[in-house]
């Protein structure tokens, strides 16, 4: 996942863009009910190598059936429990995680690049305390091989 500061911060901010990297953390908004997220693109030499959603927790039954329609269902289910941090009040909630991995992966149909398709609902060993909320799912395409 891609280095982060505080989502205040990057909210504050706007949209932005780095030698490498490009945030929008606002006014972005993806699937039928207008989804809200913030969205990160990573580049090197013009191509693009990363493509990070992150959106409130709240949504990701919502987007689970927007992914198996654009992707397929072929997804690997890692399940365990993660503790979750306040990092203002030290409370700890023990929440279960899911971590879906795409089996087949993704292939760009017209340069026939291969990418890495997953998909957390959560992103972090801390709550948030920002905009989206307090707990953060996030969708990830990486770039994996490149057909040269």
């Amino acid at each position: 996942m891609p280095e982060r500061f505080g989502l205040i911060e990057e909210w504050d901010l706007g949209p932005y863009c780095k030698e490498t990297s490009c945030r929008v953390p606002y006014g972005v908004t993806v699937g039928n009910t207008n989804t809200p997220v913030n969205v990160f693109i990573s580049f090197h030499d013009r191509l693009i190598t990363e493509i990070e959603v992150s959106f409130n927790e709240m949504y990701w039954d919502e987007m689970l059936p927007l992914l198996d329609q654009k992707y397929g269902a072929d997804w690997k289910i890692d399940r365990s429990y993660t503790p979750i941090t306040d990092y203002e009040t030290k409370k700890i909630t023990l929440l279960e995680l899911i971590s879906l991995t795409h089996i087949s992966n993704g292939t760009n149909q017209s340069t026939k690049d291969h990418c890495q398709i997953s998909a957390q609902n959560l992103d972090h060993v801390f709550e948030h305390h920002d905009p989206y909320g307090p707990y953060l799912s996030l969708f990830v395409i990486k770039l994996i091989s490149r057909n040269f």
